[in-house]
């Protein structure tokens, strides 16, 4: 065995590191003629070690290891740690170089993400060369932005870490702890949940293909299974939103579309009258349709929902097109006058939506309607975060910023969708955020200003605790910065009135229980024939 001091290619020094948790962090530094070689796996566990403050020990014995060994402390302690068994001759080998899939399983141990399954490995070039055994670990690593592809995509499972790759493993590894861990003072509410019939969730299964969004059931979702959502995830409240839009898109509406649109938002106003003090119902439609605005009259003054969702990409909505413009217009100045705030999903369908869209949302909408007061979904795209994303937000923040006039306070972006993991991946469509992507999010987001930002899962695109968990591991954000946006009450300048003392517009169960009947008027079958 030799020991550490006669190791010529590396050298150890402690750096303290005043992190959230106080915790002392291990660096490995470059030896003095600069090389950068590959470190071995005792040098490796020595630093993971001392970097998370593994300290028990096991009594486990190893045929090339003994106590007078200055390895022998280091390796029970890694053996404890749960990252490192040993090979199946019974030897540990401390001396070998550690390869990147090694590195990549104690990476995802050690930060306790171990129990996650992710299949993210099979997306790299030489997904074939990654071990079995390893290849849960290495999808791990790469979903949570621990360890990265080369350029030509491969991961290198059999290459050895260098100094500076182990540095940083441990780093972005210590980061996950330290995001879990991070204390929120109040998540207010999830500002976008979708609501279904049971009669609804038969169709989204077929739109679906399968009986499964992400992994999670499809079925009714009512307000007792919202607010269970909520209650395991800590939320106060929720924004919920009826699927009305899609019974009327080109396509798929029936032979009876507006009274499908009725009842389904009749559901959401029956659902959201049960939980008054949680619950805030938007109705929803295509504004391209004629009954948009009756519609639109009978759900507010009727039913007595305060909220309106609409979909541009549904509806097949294109502001460049001046017969959709002159009708969004006249809407969206009707909603303002009575004071109905909008949850707009604002892409469409066209492959050119981007800044100019944005700028004539802004210069013919927004600015001509004052009092219009929108929360934007998605941060302007329709999920993840591709250029088009980028393209609507950097755009608000340019014009807010060069036009004092325009008022920002109206205007709130939620994230909905945007952290997407392997989990949530379509392909072609939504695909994992990168590094860069994360980065480019908060940056954004600070810059628009983050009272102005609000938090939503889109469920059931995925679980709100499972979101938020997702956000904070996968943003670089500070623990203040979070705790901002998750205890935005955005209700209070869209309803101008908070969702604590119940004030906001709000059905009456009663009332909405002598109107309709269920399996008559909501939850019963409709038109559409596939």
């Amino acid at each position: 065995m030799h020991s550490m001091k006669k190791s010529k290619t590396l050298i150890f020094f402690l750096i303290i590191s005043l992190l959230m948790t106080s915790s002392i962090s291990i660096v490995l530094a470059e030896d003095a003629s600069g090389t950068n070689k590959g470190i071995t796996r005792l040098e490796f566990f020595k630093a993971v070690n001392a970097s998370f403050g593994f300290t028990e020990v096991s009594d486990k014995e190893y045929k090339d290891l003994t106590k007078d060994d200055e390895s022998y402390e280091e390796i029970r302690k890694a053996v404890a740690a749960g990252y490192v068994q040993g090979y199946t001759d019974g030897t540990i080998r401390p001396e070998k170089l550690i390869t990147r899939q090694e590195a990549a399983k104690i990476a995802a141990v050690a930060c306790g993400l171990n129990n996650e399954l992710s299949n993210s490995a099979s997306g790299f070039a030489d997904a074939g060369e990654i071990d079995e055994w390893a290849r849960n670990y290495v999808g791990i690593v790469k979903d949570r932005l621990i360890m990265t592809a080369f350029e030509d995509g491969t991961f290198g499972p059999q290459k050895h870490i260098t100094a500076v790759e182990a540095n940083e493993i441990i780093k972005k590894a210590k980061e996950q702890i330290i995001k879990s861990e991070v204390a929120v003072t109040s998540i207010k509410s999830d500002y976008h949940m979708h609501m279904m019939s049971g009669e609804f969730s038969k169709i989204f299964k077929v739109l679906m293909g399968g009986d499964t969004s992400n992994g999670n059931l499809i079925e009714e979702y009512s307000g007792e299974k919202i607010i269970s959502l909520l209650d395991s995830a800590n939320i106060d409240a929720a924004f919920v939103v009826s699927n009305s839009y899609i019974l009327g898109m080109d396509g798929i509406a029936g032979k009876d579309e507006y009274d499908d649109v009725k009842k389904e938002n009749n559901y959401v106003a029956i659902q959201t009258a049960k939980y008054p003090d949680r619950l805030i119902g938007f109705f929803s439609f295509n504004p391209l349709r004629e009954y948009a605005e009756e519609e639109m009259e009978r759900c507010y003054n009727e039913l007595k929902l305060p909220g309106l969702k609409l979909h541009f990409t549904n509806s097949d909505v294109d502001l460049t097109n001046p017969e959709h413009l002159m009708k969004i217009q006249k809407l969206f100045k009707s909603a303002a006058d009575k004071n109905i705030p909008i949850l707009l999903h604002f892409r469409s369908r066209s492959p050119e939506f981007g800044k100019r869209d944005a700028e004539i949302l802004i210069d013919e909408v927004i600015e001509k309607i004052p009092n219009l007061k929108l929360q934007i979904a998605h941060l302007g795209g329709w999920g993840g975060f591709d250029d088009a994303a980028v393209q609507v937000f950097s755009t608000f923040i340019e014009k807010y910023e060069k036009n004092p006039s325009l008022n920002k306070n109206n205007i709130y972006f939620d994230f909905s969708g945007v952290v997407v993991t392997e989990k949530e991946r379509m392909e072609g469509v939504l695909e994992p955020i990168t590094e860069e992507q994360a980065d480019k999010i908060a940056e954004m987001m600070r810059k628009w200003g983050l009272s102005n930002i609000v938090m939503g899962s889109d469920w059931p695109f995925v679980v709100p605790k499972d979101y938020i968990d997702n956000v904070k591991k996968l943003l670089p954000l500070t623990e203040e910065e979070l705790n901002t946006i998750l205890s935005n009450d955005s209700a209070k300048v869209l309803f101008e009135k908070s969702m604590d003392n119940g004030a906001i517009k709000h059905p009456n169960l009663e009332e909405l229980n002598k109107k309709f009947k269920d399996g008559v008027d909501y939850n019963t079958s409709f038109s559409i024939k596939f």
